[in-house]
């Protein structure tokens, strides 16, 4: 094996070149002189021979070979064939004797690329003829490359998930500007998103294969990519008929005046996460936004209130009145048909650009942005109790409500949604205790008194951990004998550093916050454990007739306890008291509001031995319809009707008529509140029953009411019952008052 170096020091253009130089070893000493002047760059020239070893030698070689082949060594064009078969990509150029002309055609069908005659060799002709096949091989070659390149190109993208097209731009003949594309190439997935077949898709314009909006579109944005060579990416929505999708993953990559695009269809990807922001961000019963979608839209109001002083906004928030009214009455079902009525209600008399949500229950919030003027609220308020309270029909029920709103305007004041959301929420509870059905904006005192009212409510948690609640007794008497028939307690509560906190002030957030139901059974219980010790203590029969009995205030949500009876029976057996002396006063409301079950329970509680007293008549909803159908025993007449009954008002004619109403329906009648002797004759001219106010006796603790039944019962000779019937017979002779607190 001998090396050819480069001459004049040129940079050779077939680095590591081989030429396998199949020539009797003579001719082979003769030629590497001429091959040398014919190459300038450094070759290996490996001298083979005999023929057949050439073939040992190109299994063995790794680099780029050149056949250089006499043929005068082989009588015949075997060997020339055997060496094409075995290397076909192997160039070979056959030297020939001129006795050889008539088989010069006949090398290159049997595989040789050129030939030569010795006789007319010389460095010029054979570098020319080395240079051609060489050049020539290497375009071979390189289209070979090509060729396998593209091959692996597009099987990769047969077997891609990906749509592929390849697009080369269109320009205008004379402005030389991109106003179209043609599509070139496409893999079966693109023929499968544009729905037609391979031969419909190639060489069409893109204008042709997808409708004029779309394409001018993308037109634009593929001419933007070959113009600038970046990349562009996005997932773009789909409405492109009769495409079947919805949403594109889309690449577009520039290649040279074209681009090459994959895109993928993700309209099922994207119709999941559109499920799964709907069960993040919407209510699922009405489909309006959720409380997290109001917070989020909130957030970024108060972001642009902080960048513009200019911006006026106002967060509302409503609650429904007496929705609980329909949803026990008319059931879960047609309550949730409700909310979605009054949903749909909300949003139609409301701006796009407003948000109203649902944020639970039958509470919904609104925001209102870009208000021309804070004022305009007062206006949207009313606008919105005005579409409200007209009648919703559903199910052939005709159903009416209105709502409490609670208003908070947008001040640079609020930096946390939640902050002004919680005003919008105080002001709406103002709202509901001033009457429902009206709106309010918030102010600072609102806050403040919110701040107390958590105070209160967090203390009244601890009042009853700590047992910081005492009973006061009232006693209820007989207005026509003055005797005495029960005592109706009272809870009070001592609080350690605010000393008496009136019941008016606590006993409204023990009921909106559940804590009235421990605090009731407490005060049931102790008042049955008291009644039952005077009992002992002044042997007092509880078959008597009438026995002295104890009235208890039944809260609303006691009412709808499912263990009421239960826990009823199971304090009449710890204490030992008798039902027949125990008094359940119950409020109009409580009985309409859960009208399904109420009959039942009232029932239930008078197989108990209990008797049953509606508070406060007259100042609720006095549905004298429903009235007859409640097992009651007792009416009790609210104060505000005693009041200026001496006067003659119209208070004494809907107390004539409240004692008609009872002796109808053979109810007793106890007159609450009575302050004068004057009260208290009229009562007794209208032959009402009974009485208990400050005229008789104040709320008294359990030491003073002891006196008190002390003294009563000594007036009475100590016997109630015998007592009893000389007052009545001697009525007319009893000057002196019955009443020890009065005679005191």
């Amino acid at each position: 094996m001998s090396s050819v170096p480069g001459l004049n020091g040129s940079t050779p253009a077939y680095p590591g070149l081989q030429i396998l130089l199949i020539a009797d070893p003579t001719l082979a000493v003769l030629l590497q002189p001429l091959l040398a002047q014919s190459l300038l760059e450094p070759v290996q020239i490996v001298p083979i021979h005999p023929p057949e070893a050439a073939l040992a030698q190109l299994h063995q070689a790794d680099r780029s070979e050149l056949i250089l082949l006499d043929l005068a060594l082989s009588e015949n064009l075997d060997c020339l064939s055997t060496l094409h078969q075995h290397a076909p990509h192997v160039p070979i150029l056959v030297l020939l004797e001129e006795s050889q002309t008539g088989i010069a055609e006949q090398t290159l069908s049997a595989g040789a690329t050129d030939y030569l005659f010795k006789s007319e060799l010389t460095p010029s002709l054979l570098r020319r003829s080395l240079r051609y096949i060489l050049h020539g091989t290497e375009f071979q070659q390189v289209e070979a490359n090509l060729r396998q390149s593209e091959a692996r190109f597009f099987a990769a993208a047969e077997a891609s998930l990906d749509a592929l097209f390849i697009l080369q731009s269109y320009r205008h003949p004379e402005q030389n500007q991109i106003i179209d594309f043609v599509c070139t190439d496409v893999n079966s997935r693109g023929e499968k998103l544009l729905g037609k077949p391979r031969q419909a898709i190639l060489g069409r314009f893109l204008s042709e294969l997808l409708p004029v909006d779309s394409s001018k579109q993308l037109i634009q944005k593929y001419t933007l990519v070959v113009e600038t060579g970046q990349v562009l990416e996005e997932e773009l929505p789909v409405n492109i008929t009769p495409l079947p999708i919805t949403w594109l993953h889309h690449q577009i990559v520039p290649l040279g005046d074209g681009i090459a695009i994959t895109a993928r269809d993700i309209s099922e990807r994207k119709q999941k996460e559109a499920e799964l922001h709907r069960q993040a961000f919407y209510d699922p019963l009405t489909e309006l936004p959720n409380r997290t979608y109001f917070m989020n839209r909130l957030t970024k109001v108060l972001e642009r209130a902080g960048r513009r002083q200019d911006f006026h906004y106002a967060v509302f928030f409503l609650d429904l009145d007496r929705f609980k009214v329909v949803n026990d009455s008319l059931g879960h079902l047609l309550g949730d048909e409700f909310l979605k009525a009054i949903a749909r209600r909300l949003s139609s008399c409301l701006r796009e650009e407003d948000m109203v949500a649902r944020l639970g229950g039958d509470e919904f919030a609104i925001l209102l942005e870009e208000l021309s003027n804070p004022d305009i609220v007062h206006r949207i308020a009313e606008r919105l109790q005005r579409v409200l309270s007209a009648p919703f029909t559903l199910k052939q029920h005709e159903l009416f409500t209105t709502a409490s709103i609670g208003i908070a305007l947008g001040t640079s004041y609020y930096e946390q949604p939640e902050a002004i959301l919680r005003d919008a929420d105080i002001a709406m509870y103002q709202a509901k205790t001033q009457g429902k059905a009206r709106h309010i904006i918030f102010d600072q005192a609102m806050h403040t008194r919110a701040v107390k009212r958590w105070q209160l409510e967090s203390d009244l948690r601890w009042a009853i951990e700590r047992r910081e609640f005492c009973l006061v007794y009232q006693p209820i008497v007989s207005i026509q004998t003055e005797r005495l028939i029960g005592f109706e307690a009272l809870v009070r509560w001592h609080h350690p550093q605010r000393g008496w906190i009136s019941p008016a002030e606590f006993i409204s957030v023990a009921e909106e916050t559940g804590l009235i139901i421990p605090l009731g059974h407490w005060v049931l219980w102790e008042g049955c454990r008291q009644l039952r010790q005077w009992q002992s203590q002044f042997n007092l029969s509880p078959t008597a007739e009438p026995p002295l009995t104890v009235s208890v205030n039944l809260s609303s949500k006691q009412f709808c306890q499912p263990d009421l009876i239960h826990y009823i029976q199971q304090v009449l057996q710890q204490t030992g008291m008798e039902g027949t002396c125990l008094k359940l006063e119950l409020t109009e409301s409580i009985l309409m509001e859960n009208l399904s079950t109420a009959t039942s329970l009232l029932v239930q509680l008078k197989e108990l031995g209990i008797q049953l007293a509606l508070d406060d008549f007259g100042t609720g909803y006095s549905s004298l319809s429903y009235l007859h159908r409640f097992p009651l025993d007792v009416l009790k007449i609210d104060r505000s009707f005693i009041n200026g009954i001496e006067a003659e008002t119209e208070n004494l004619e809907i107390v004539r008529t409240i004692l008609s109403l009872a002796r109808s329906l053979n109810l007793q009648v106890v007159a609450e509140g009575v302050e004068t002797q004057a009260q208290l004759d009229h009562l007794q001219a209208l032959q009402c029953g009974y009485a208990q106010g400050y005229l008789i006796s104040r709320p008294l603790t359990p030491e003073k009411t002891e006196q008190f039944l002390q003294e009563y019962l000594q007036s009475r000779g100590k016997d109630p019952e015998s007592s009893e019937q000389g007052q009545e017979e001697g009525s007319d002779q009893a000057n002196d008052s019955p009443y020890p607190s009065r005679a005191a």
